[in-house]
């Protein structure tokens, strides 16, 4: 969707020039650019060996924007211990997942820890170090962190529940903020009491606990940290984003069988109409098969999204084709209280569902069949916040994808909308979703 001729927004630029300069935390709200702003910075800093920690379900994230971004600079996703041997290689990108960083001997951690520093490491989605205790925490901010020559952390949510889950990065990143009156860098017990509220809770044989149940004395917190977040919410830079951006997100998937179909022969003109128009059925088999083989990778991240990197207030929509696919994310997605409505949903239900979904703040996700779901619905209003809409599965035809949508990119919005559409990196899905992501923008953006 876009090509390295396109500059940073404004917004971003300013970001990359403080980064460039001072170790801060980048804060910017989902969708704002944070991995290309990062990259950015590893370039503007001359940084030769960038190793990135991020969650498991955007790993293929940060190729695909390398690429992008920084073309022809080697990327590698690591895996498991086999792939312990990249980490000694003189320049590159170094993926790995926070999973990787649990266990307190790995053939991974070991050749960080014995092998070259790093010019800088980048932890996507920074929250995920909030409990001190953790291994990974441990790992990543005591055992390896002197192998970091600088570090950037960052996520749209620092603090997804309570201040005290700053405690582990300003402990170690900027032990200043967090000084007491001696002059003594708090420790954990002495910040949670000044800044979180707490709740003793008896848990049996005589024994009690404290619980974090909130924050207080934010004022003070705030000014403490002046100047190390970088925040920028999505309200203040209205004026510098499209009203709908599409973009492609890549996902892993597992085999599925082409027939024999050589895509690849193909012009995009005969590949998109093979696959909208053939009467043939083994392309409607691919095209369930290609639904089914990316399915536990899209579940994946949607519940990341949900659960870790939107707002509790925030709601996402779903569309999908193959009613296995929509019974999958229905299930997986169980803890958000799904609303749901397929081809066979009676009209009367349809209204309960789209009720459900503008109305009951438990639920914050709606899946659709494409056909069923993508017009005449208006899925957003003064109860149901909405901006992302993700595609398990596209049409194949990108009027059908732009009027889906449409169903919260209307009249009474308040902000850009983002719509997130899933493939397999290095299959025909690829090929196909580049070209309908370019037309269903084209046509959003003309308003048709």
């Amino acid at each position: 969707m876009c090509n390295v001729t396109d500059l940073p927004y404004p917004f971003q630029r300013e970001a990359i020039d403080e980064l460039t300069l001072n170790s801060k935390y980048l804060a910017f709200d989902m969708g704002l650019g944070k991995t290309r702003v990062a990259l950015e910075t590893a370039q503007a800093r001359n940084a030769k060996r960038i190793v990135v920690v991020c969650p498991a379900t955007v790993r293929l994230v940060w190729q695909t924007e390398g690429a992008k971004w920084w073309p022809n600079f080697p990327v590698y996703i690591l895996k498991g211990a086999k792939d312990a041997h990249l980490l000694n290689r003189p320049h590159g990108i170094f993926v790995l997942s926070y999973g990787l960083m649990q266990t307190k001997e790995s053939a991974i951690i070991r050749a960080i820890q014995h092998g070259p520093e790093f010019d800088m490491a980048v932890f996507d989605e920074a929250h995920a170090l909030k409990n001190p205790g953790a291994i990974r925490t441990r790992t990543l901010l005591i055992k390896l962190f002197k192998k970091f020559k600088y570090v950037l952390p960052m996520s749209g949510t620092p603090m997804p529940n309570h201040a005290g889950e700053l405690y582990p990065m300003l402990r170690v990143m900027w032990p200043e903020t967090i000084k007491d009156f001696t002059g003594d860098v708090m420790d954990k017990d002495t910040f949670t009491r000044i800044f979180c509220e707490t709740d003793r809770r008896y848990i049996g044989n005589g024994r009690t606990v404290d619980i974090v149940t909130g924050s207080k004395n934010l004022d003070e917190l705030r000014a403490r940290t002046k100047g190390i977040f970088i925040r920028r919410r999505r309200n203040e830079v209205l004026k510098q984003l499209p009203p709908v951006r599409v973009d492609l997100i890549p996902v892993d998937g597992g085999e599925f069988d082409t027939g024999g179909i050589n895509f690849d022969e193909m012009s995009n003109e005969e590949l998109m109409n093979a696959l909208s128009n053939s009467p043939d059925g083994h392309i409607a088999t691919i095209r369930r098969q290609l639904g089914l083989a990316k399915l536990d990778s899209v579940s994946a991240y949607l519940a990341q999204v949900l659960d870790e990197d939107l707002p509790r207030d925030e709601k996402v929509v779903v569309f999908a084709h193959h009613k296995g696919v929509i019974d999958h994310l229905r299930h997986y997605l169980a803890a958000f209280n799904p609303a749901v409505i397929v081809g066979a949903t009676p009209q009367k239900d349809r209204e309960i569902q789209v009720g459900k979904f503008l109305n009951d703040n438990s639920c914050r996700v709606f899946i659709g069949n494409i056909l069923a779901a993508g017009t005449g619905l208006t899925l957003f209003g003064p109860n149901a916040k909405c901006r992302h809409v993700y595609f398990a599965e596209t049409s194949f035809s990108p009027g059908e994808n732009a009027q889906a949508i449409a169903r919260i990119h209307r009249i009474g919005q308040t902000g850009p909308v983002d719509a997130g559409i899933f493939y397999v990196p290095g299959s025909f899905d690829e090929r196909v979703q580049d070209i309908l992501a370019r037309k269903t923008a084209d046509i959003t953006q003309m308003g048709l």
